[in-house]
């Protein structure tokens, strides 16, 4: 089967909901739409998700799901659950229950983060040691719910960019670094990758990131020369060429602002999915559909406290 045939089926089976997790216990409800295709045209918004009263998650799920992505990013340093003494979000343990549930029902799941696990380390609440403490948290956290792909976030490099990538150099397997317009010089050669192939069930999942060259040449750090970055437009047709050989979908996660990611997923509509920084904590808009219903432009709000789970 080509590429042009399979990828109809895939986009036909393509779903999406955001999950929250509420409250002080473990998983309550979703209160964010699920994107779905129609039979025969591009992507409609039907009713607001539930979980069912019994808890089974994506109860309303009828077709056979051969797989999902968990997508996060921009956790920000937040590792416990986030708000006031009611109606607390987000939180890594609780992220952990989630897919322990998700998997529990049969749905074989990969995992992404869009990156920035913290942000502006030396202005951080309780400084930049606990920022680093916090980093080191949240990474092995990534590590040990098997997360496939990490994107490369400025961010993440203000603890400086040797210091940063030295952390990664430890990563015994997963999560990959992934910045497909990034460089290492050769002492890190091996640390950031320019793709990721991702498994979930039946599915195989190329993933690629951008880190917008702008913000990095904004970042004061002596080491910056350790990473090239390159303009986007130099190398994203050639990954997506080889992630299309590679893989049944495609995702490109953008580490820069959300109208970057806007106009590098109209530019390039090879990407089924797109996953941009957000403006706000909570995503209450609906993910937006481009490309004639071929794109979704999906992001997942900040301090970890809304997840997004793409069924196939």
């Amino acid at each position: 089967m080509t590429r042009n045939e399979l990828r109809p089926i895939v986009v036909m089976g393509l779903a999406l909901t955001i999950l929250v997790y509420v409250g002080c216990g473990r998983t309550k409800e979703t209160s964010q739409p699920k994107m779905i295709t129609a039979a025969n045209g591009p992507l409609t918004t039907p009713p607001v998700v539930k979980v069912s009263t019994t808890g089974k998650l994506f109860a309303d799920w009828k077709d056979p799901i051969v797989g999902a992505l968990l997508i996060t990013g921009e956790q920000e340093g937040y590792l416990e659950p986030c708000g006031c003494s009611e109606g607390q979000l987000g939180g890594i343990g609780r992220r952990y229950d989630l897919i322990q549930k998700i998997e529990a029902q049969g749905i074989s799941l990969a995992r992404i983060d869009l990156g920035s696990l913290v942000k502006n380390p030396a202005a951080a609440r309780g400084g930049l040691e606990q920022a680093k403490i916090k980093f080191g948290i949240a990474l092995k956290a990534l590590e040990a719910m098997k997360y496939d792909a990490l994107g490369l976030s400025t961010e993440d490099l203000k603890f400086g960019v040797a210091e940063t990538l030295s952390v990664y150099l430890n990563i015994k397997e997963k999560p990959r670094i992934v910045a497909g317009n990034v460089v290492p010089n050769e002492v890190f050669k091996e640390v950031v990758r320019p793709t990721v192939i991702a498994k979930a069930g039946e599915m195989t999942i190329g993933v690629t990131s951008i880190l917008d060259p702008a913000l990095y040449a904004a970042l004061l750090d002596s080491d910056k020369e350790l990473l090239m970055v390159k303009d986007p437009a130099e190398v994203l047709p050639g990954l997506l060429a080889e992630l299309e050989k590679s893989s049944k979908v495609q995702v490109l996660m953008v580490q820069g602002p959300p109208e970057l990611a806007k106009s590098l997923a109209l530019a390039y509509p090879g990407f089924e999915m797109v996953v941009r920084t957000s403006l706000v904590d909570d995503p209450l808009d609906k993910p937006e559909i481009l490309n004639d219903g071929k794109t979704l432009l999906i992001h997942v709000g900040k301090k970890g406290k809304y997840v997004g789970v793409v069924g196939f």
